[in-house]
This record gives structure tokens, sequence and C-alpha cells, in this order.
């Protein structure tokens, strides 16, 4: 019985202590609400004898909070979604009313990737409009068995229906795109019922972002591939080029030999120190290797000393346009290297295109 006694009072006090640290204005949690309830005093009396015209409002005071809206617990404290536009040539349009991202890339190139994240998302959609995509409904599930057994702040699924935007950009060769979430409702943990809300900028740009994901998770993997082709070699002949001088020929792309020249003759002494790309043309100041064992150590190329002089060369890449991709050494004196010269250096020049590589990093 005594005992019985001792733990009721004990509770009593619990209680009572709950009170006492919170406060019958408190929320239980120990924050105050009193300022939802506060008045406005009443202005300043100045005497009518004194001279008010040197009074000012210092400090001015913003208009009354509408408490109408949501307020305390019902705010969302998280920090604004921020676009993350990450993809290359990629930027955030500031100025737009709804979250849009200018991208260096075609309008059909963009529309493209649309298709593509919709199919890889099993979003249903329909053109509104030349330049509007609209979508069916996408929904977001925020169900676990913790939320369902505790309850969460979250809602238990949300869908929006967007439409977005595809118009060219403010900058040439770039183009906007814009999301509007047009329809957005939840569903509670309580009950199954789809309830109509305002629009949620939040969500909006999540889905954006999105979609930057997945174009930046295509240019990557196109970057890669393009990459994989430059590091890997490629058989190089003896011929003439359009001008009939003796040329290195190239069974590549005209982009390929163009990108991969500058490396591959680099452990042979070329140094390039311009480039004019209207003319396809590199230029480099020549030095040979120094001979003995310890270039050997070195490496392969860098062991091997070519029978040119020192002194600036040229090359020329040619084919850009169409036709067989060459590649002409001219000398210090202005002069295609002859057929024979050009004979001397093939055996190493053959093998150091043919050689796969990795001189571009993924």
């Amino acid at each position: 019985m005594k005992y019985c006694l001792a733990v009721s009072s004990f509770a009593a006090l619990f209680l009572s202590g709950c009170s006492w640290l919170h406060g019958d204005s408190s929320d239980g949690q120990g924050f105050d609400r009193d300022y939802r309830n506060a008045k406005e005093e009443k202005p300043l009396n100045v005497p009518s004898d004194y001279d008010t015209s040197t009074l000012r409002d210092e400090l001015k005071l913003p208009p009354k909070a509408n408490l109408e809206g949501q307020v305390g617990d019902q705010l969302d404290r998280r920090p604004p979604q921020q676009i993350l536009a990450v993809a290359k040539g990629m930027r955030a349009n500031r100025e737009s009313a709804h979250p849009a991202i200018f991208w260096e890339g075609s309008l059909e190139k963009a529309q493209q990737n649309l298709q593509e994240f919709f199919a890889k998302s099993d979003i249903q959609y329909q053109s509104a409009s030349p330049n509007v995509v609209r979508t069916e409904w996408v929904v977001q599930s925020n169900e676990t068995w913790w939320r369902s057994l505790f309850g969460s702040e979250l809602p238990k699924m949300i869908r929006s229906k967007f439409d977005i935007e595809i118009s060219p950009g403010v900058r040439k060769g770039e183009t906007q795109i814009a999301v509007n979430q047009t329809l957005f409702e939840t569903m509670s943990f309580d009950e199954d019922v789809w309830l109509r809300k305002p629009s949620n900028v939040r969500v909006a740009t999540q889905f954006l972002n999105r979609f930057i994901a997945h174009i930046d998770h295509v240019e990557r993997k196109e970057n890669a591939s393009r990459l994989r082709k430059l590091n890997k070699g490629f058989v190089v002949t003896l011929g003439t080029d359009a001008d009939g001088n003796a040329a290195l020929v190239a069974d590549t792309q005209w982009r390929t030999a163009w990108l991969k020249s500058p490396a591959v003759l680099a452990p042979f002494g070329f140094k390039m120190n311009d480039q004019d790309n209207s003319r396809s043309t590199y230029f480099f100041e020549f030095e040979p290797n120094e001979p003995g064992f310890f270039a050997s150590l070195v490496g392969a190329d860098e062991a091997v000393v070519l029978d040119l002089k020192e002194g600036v060369y040229q090359l020329v890449v040619m084919g850009k346009d169409g036709g067989p991709v060459t590649m002409t050494i001219i000398d210090d004196d202005g002069n295609p290297l002859t057929d024979t010269k050009l004979a001397q250096l093939f055996p190493h020049l053959a093998e150091a295109f043919g050689r796969t590589q990795k001189i571009f990093k993924e």
C-alpha cells in the first residue's frame, strides 16, 4: 500500500514538474508561443511644446504578420531547394518564374534527352504545344515501415503534373529548360485520400534536378566513349596528302588524329608551342632525345633518337572537311619532309600512333 502511494506521489510530482518546466504557454517542448498573442503597444506621446521636426523612424518595423497562413511547426524549416546545374555548359536561370536552366545544347538534343528520361523513369506524357511537354501524374512515395508505425511530418505520397518547356535560351546555341508544376496533391499516413495543395517550388526543383542528373549521366557516358576511342591506337601508312607531299595516312577520323597527334609526338622530342585551328596546323619546337643507356630506361619513345635536325616544325592534319586523313610534317625551312626522310621516321611513328595508351583521362 505504501509502495503504491509512493508511486502515485512521484507521478503527480513529475507531471506538475513538467508544467513547472514548460509553463502554461508552452507547447510541451519548451517553445514559448506567447508571440502569437502579442498586442501592439500605444504610440509614443510627445508633449505639445516639443519640437518634433527632428523625430524620424530610426528602426522601421515590418508590417504585422499574417497569422492566417502556416505558423510554428507547420512551417517548412528546410533550406530552399537549389537547382543543381552541374552538367557541362549548364547554368541556373535565376530570372525565371519557375525552376529553369540554360544548357549549351540544341533543342533537338534536349527533347531527345527528355524522351529518354521519361522512358527510364516510366513517366507518361503528351505534347501540349510545340515547345511544351505535359506529364501525367508523377508519384513519389515516402512510405516506410517506421513512418507508418510512428508517423511523420512528410506526407505518405505526393503526386504532381508538370509542364516542361524547352525553348531557345538567351545566348546563341543554348537551350532553356523550365519546369512548371501545374497540379500538386498529397496523401497522409492517416487516410488514403488525395488532397489538392498549392504548387510547390521545392518539388518542381527536385524534378528538374532529376532531369539534370539524367543529362549529366548521358554526357558522361558519351564523353567516356569518345575518350576510349581517342586512346585507342589507329593504323598509319605512308602516302601523300592532297598537295602530293609525303605524308602519314591515318585510318581514323580527323578529330581523333588531330587531338592525339601532340601527345603521340611529345615523347620523341616535339614540344608544341602553338596551333592554328583554321589551318589544322600544330607548331612544334623539336629537340632530339639524348641517346644512351639511361634514356632507354625512361620509356620506349623517349629512348628513340629521330634523325631530324633541331628546330621548328609544323604538322598539318588534312581531311577535316572530307577525304583521306593525312598528317604532313613541314621542316624549319617550310618544306614538307621528303619521301626518304619520312620513310626513316615511319617505323617509330607508326608504332606510336598504333599503340593504345591512356593519353586522355576520363
